[in-house]
């Protein structure tokens, strides 16, 4: 293709060489790059609606094992949060039996919750669900330890005013056996005080009340 054109020239039975002014040119050029421009943009659309570049697809398995960490640390504070409430159950129904003491309320326990919504910030993401479940279970883990740590400081104060009881207890006689005979008698006959007489209306008596 000729890199010029013409123009033909009836007057004088000729062609004239077209020459292009510079707006002409500029404008020339502008289109083009727009044009190399809009398709450009159009490509890029296209593979990144369907093709991963290595960072997307790293990033993708990146999710993918985090997401599988997430599962297994929320399997893992569930049977945490049951080993937790088997403990409380000792607590209330065991200890503080024990010690006479009432068990704790479950207002106390889960105090703390509800109200303002602590976790707006993790709303709005594809796994935020997972996310939000799994810090609520590990804040409340948090909560019932903090609320049973205090719990067993006031079972050890318990024990320890037990301990000062049973201990002004007196738990051996206060006369040796062998000084008994000077104080009681024995089971069987003895003298009648005013017959002078061997008589057994004592071991009698203490037959009939039982």
């Amino acid at each position: 293709m000729s890199k010029y054109k013409y123009k033909f020239n009836p007057e004088l039975l000729k062609y004239d060489k077209i020459e292009k002014t510079n707006k002409q040119r500029f404008y020339k050029i502008l289109s083009y790059l727009l044009a190399s421009t809009f398709i450009a943009v159009i490509i890029i659309i296209i593979f990144s609606n369907f093709f991963d570049t290595p960072k997307e697809k790293s990033l993708k398995r990146e999710n993918k094992q985090l997401l599988v960490q997430y599962k297994i640390m929320n399997k893992k504070l569930t049977q945490v949060s049951n080993v937790l409430s088997d403990i409380q159950q000792r607590d209330d129904n065991i200890y503080r039996v024990i010690f006479e003491a009432d068990p704790i309320s479950k207002s106390i326990r889960d105090a703390g919750f509800g109200g303002v919504n602590r976790y707006e910030k993790l709303e709005g993401y594809t796994n935020s669900k997972l996310v939000i479940e799994t810090a609520t279970t590990l804040d409340k883990i948090s909560n019932e330890l903090y609320v049973q740590s205090r719990s067993y400081d006031e079972i050890i104060e318990m024990a320890k005013n037990k301990q000062k009881y049973f201990s002004c207890i007196p738990a051996i006689s206060p006369v040796s056996d062998k000084d008994l005979i000077r104080f009681a008698s024995g089971f069987g006959y003895r003298i009648h005080p005013i017959y002078s007489r061997l008589t057994n209306e004592g071991r009698k008596s203490r037959i009939a009340k039982r």
